[in-house]
């Protein structure tokens, strides 16, 4: 196999050698390789001292762990970053990196690799790197200092590329290189004299032995190099299973970044057969706490336990301090994608500065369901309490003085300006206790909330579930948390409905032989309707079969529940519309439609056939209904 990789500029010349690369089958890198780089010995620049203010008092540091908990960090990178000039590129980005607020951008690895995005080193002391050169790494770090930005080192020390042939006819030699490690600096198990790997073997390349002295010698003079002489500030750990964390607290504690991070990316737990994400995800977040807990606590990580269940019991719902949250990084996303998050669920960071959110924050969880999650930080405004309206600022009930103005306007609305029902837009957003409240305080005549959740679909073809329990008991259940003070629009009915006119009457009758909405369940609670201004009219998010409308008309209007007609249908139709539907109101006496007693499914005929052979309106009242004023047939419904 034959890899290409840029060699280290020389300072001399701007010149850029391109090294081919060739790799035996014991996946080591022949010599040809190195004859080439090595002759670039002027990698070693001469020092570049920055004066680091964060540690003169400004910053409190413990050993890398910071203390004031307000870290927002930028991962200033992706999988493809070394192919744009990336030190350029950031330099130009800086001053609106510092004004958005991150205290931190973790860069990629800046040493010289055989891969292009840094994770293959082999020379550490060589910053000439598909990135960019010393010089422009140089220049965007002490931009970075003067923005008060700090960069942050990706430490790539779990395996090391060799430069010759040793034990075994492996490359895991590292003669001709600052750090000339022989082979008992690799592990026994990659293919050198050291011990065996404490943690998780990387393959392909010679792994680090962390237990040889005079290999944490160096790695501890070169991290120091990086601090002082570079200007790097903070720390990430590379592939942090990869050697026992004990190591990572020496290397700390005697290079004393500002902060510091281990990327231990550890498997969720999944459920057979279909390999679920389990609920409980207490042992994958303990393994992580247990990881930062052996490194002396003075190192935070990565909380891929949060990560994996967004897609906060993670790590931050434990150790917030230590927990270093995030939803995408240059391996889960960028061009890699091996754990990618949804890309219609990423939102801002703004919030976080407003409301001075920390890593020590306190957290409450007050609500968690399926579209529902609702926490009080530090008392304050919550992040989320249900579903976001994007694209305008949500409003936060939580707080007392907004729901004080809220009940004055509500309360205005009746006495003076002469409302007398409230219908409650997109409830699923905030709190149904919220709208209890509201309701007892501003004493609306009848109210109704619209919470509009997703039916249940069945793949392949994603059918609407004959079954839809779970989904009426949705609406029930925000009902039940209004106080019982509020109705709400029965969505279970409408999507039924318009499927079951097609030809699917049997959809109307639940497994207990009643009306499968929620109407068959709550029915002084339901207010049932085929069609409103989002489902239908100029938007069509949801529509009603537009030829079936009449029939859903005699459904609903002839069940118990509180039925709805829709101004459309009722105005812009035409008089023969109107007048059905003022017909059906009459039918609606039939003898007490609100009782839902009156619902017998059990006599309703399954669709098919001549329209004569069935007798719909019949089969919903207990007493068939001849005494009316005639009333034309709606579409296989024959109404008498």
């Amino acid at each position: 196999m034959v890899v290409e990789a840029i060699a280290c500029k020389r300072s001399a010349k701007t010149r850029k050698t391109l090294c081919s690369v060739l790799r035996n089958d014991k996946h080591s890198f022949s010599p040809q390789y190195w004859k080439e780089c090595l002759k670039f010995e002027d990698c070693l620049h001469g020092p570049f001292k920055v004066v680091d203010e964060t540690l003169q008092g400004k910053e409190g540091s413990n050993g890398g762990a910071i203390q004031n908990g307000r870290e927002i960090l930028l991962q200033a990178f992706n999988w493809e970053s070394h192919k744009h000039d990336w030190w350029h590129n950031l330099e130009r980005k800086v001053g609106d990196i510092a004004k958005s607020g991150f205290t931190s951008a973790w860069l990629p690895p800046a040493t010289n690799s055989l891969s292009k995005e840094g994770y293959l080193p082999q020379n550490l002391y060589c910053l000439n790197s598909s990135y960019g050169s010393h010089d422009r790494l140089k220049s965007l770090l002490q931009k970075m200092h003067q923005h008060k930005v700090r960069a942050m080192a990706d430490i790539v020390i779990n395996h090391r590329v060799g430069t010759a042939r040793g034990h075994g006819g492996a490359y895991n030699r590292y003669d001709g290189i600052p750090m000339s490690w022989d082979e008992r600096a690799v592990t026994s198990c990659s293919g050198g004299l050291g011990s065996r790997s404490y943690g998780e073997n990387f393959h392909g390349v010679p792994n680090i032995d962390h237990s040889q002295a005079f290999v944490r010698k160096d790695i501890i003079g070169w991290l120091k190099w990086l601090r002082k002489t570079i200007g790097f500030q903070d720390f990430r750990f590379d592939f942090a299973k990869g050697y026992d964390p004990k190591f990572v607290k020496e290397y700390v504690e005697e290079s004393k970044p500002v902060f510091s991070m281990g990327d231990y990316w550890d498997n969720c737990n999944y459920a057979a057969p279909n390999y679920r994400l389990d609920y409980n995800q207490d042992s994958h977040r303990q393994r992580i706490i247990n990881w930062i807990d052996k490194t002396g606590q003075v190192s935070a990580a990565f909380d891929f336990t949060t990560k994996g269940i967004l897609q906060p019991p993670g790590v931050l719902g434990w150790w917030p301090s230590r927990a270093v949250t995030f939803i995408e990084n240059h391996v889960t996303g960028s061009t890699q994608g091996h754990w990618p998050f949804p890309s219609d669920h990423v939102m801002e960071m703004d919030i976080r500065c407003r409301q001075d959110i920390h890593s020590r924050s306190k957290i409450k969880i007050l609500e968690a369901r399926s579209n529902l999650y609702a926490a009080n930080i530090d008392d304050k405004g919550s992040r989320s309490y249900g579903e976001n309206f994007h694209g305008v600022p949500n409003i936060d009930h939580s707080q007392a003085f907004v729901r004080k103005d809220i009940i004055g306007w509500l309360k205005w609305l009746r006495k003076t300006i002469g409302f007398q029902d409230f219908r409650f837009d997109f409830a699923k957003e905030y709190d149904p206790k919220f709208v209890k409240e509201y309701v007892e305080e501003s004493k609306p005549v009848f109210s109704v909330g619209e919470y509009w959740d997703s039916c249940n679909y069945a793949g392949p073809d994603y059918r609407l579930d004959y079954n839809q329990d779970s989904h009426r008991q949705r609406i029930i259940n925000w009902i039940d948390k209004t106080g019982q003070v509020s109705a709400a629009f029965d969505f279970t009915t409408k999507g039924i409905l318009q499927e079951a006119v097609k030809g699917q009457l049997w959809r109307l009758r639940d497994s207990q032989g009643k009306p499968p909405g929620v109407l068959g369940w709550w029915p002084s609670r339901a207010v049932t309707f085929i069609e409103n201004h989002v489902t239908g009219s100029t938007q069509g998010h949801w529509p009603f079969p537009s030829d079936h409308v009449m029939e859903g008309y005699v459904y609903i209007l002839t069940h118990p529940g509180i039925s709805t007609v829709f101004y459309d249908h009722f105005y812009d139709w035409g008089n023969s519309y109107h007048d059905q539907i003022v017909k059906l109101r009459l039918l609606a006496f039939c003898p007490s439609p609100s009782h839902p007693s009156l619902v017998n499914m059990e006599k309703l005929i399954d669709g098919g056939g001549h329209p004569a052979n069935r007798s719909l309106l019949a089969s919903l009242c207990e007493t068939h209904v001849t005494e009316r004023p005639p009333l034309q047939a709606a579409r296989g419904f024959i109404l008498s």
